[in-house]
């Protein structure tokens, strides 16, 4: 595998891994402790979590769509080949993940944040908006983890079985 392909694979493991890690904890912690708060806890919670989210998810995007423009560009010549394939299948599962959080996330998030946690005056739509917001949550985290299982396999995959079977044997 080139050097171009392998660096780009690489840096676009890390951050799919980063990214998939953070919404594997919001599955199996963060959500789950958010659908047993009351009411209140849970806007002044969402209202903290998106104030630093929202400052970084933006630049976070574009830098991981930028990493999967860059290894499709560098794997462009194989586009016949499976590697390809999943690389494409991967780009949009996340190309997705970014379109379903910005049609159906961000206007409950800019909802919760003009809330006053204290003096909850509906509390039916603050209940609405939290069940939207984990079920968006769980689409998302499956989306953008299915991505980063497919291209971590496929990324192993790729390496060629001489080497695969060569580095296992220098390793016992």
């Amino acid at each position: 595998m080139a050097q171009l392909q392998k660096l780009a694979l690489a840096l676009l493991l890390i951050l799919l891994g980063l990214h998939a890690g953070m919404l594997f904890i919001m599955l199996i912690g963060v959500i789950p402790a958010i659908q047993r708060m009351p009411l209140e806890t849970y806007v002044a919670t969402w209202q903290n979590l998106d104030h630093f989210m929202v400052l970084r998810m933006p630049t976070f995007s574009i830098v991981m769509m930028l990493l999967y423009l860059l290894a499709l560009i560098s794997f462009a010549k194989r586009w016949k080949t499976w590697i390809f394939s999943v690389l494409l299948i991967c780009f949009a599962l996340n190309a997705s993940e970014i379109a379903y959080t910005v049609t159906h996330q961000l206007a409950i998030n800019h909802a919760v944040q003009a809330l006053d946690p204290a003096h909850l005056a509906d509390i039916g739509l603050v209940e609405q908006m939290r069940n939207v917001s984990v079920h968006n949550f769980r689409v998302r985290e499956w989306l953008s983890i299915s991505s980063f299982v497919f291209l971590a396999l496929a990324s192993m995959l790729s390496i060629p079985t001489s080497q695969r079977i060569a580095g296992a044997r220098s390793g016992q």
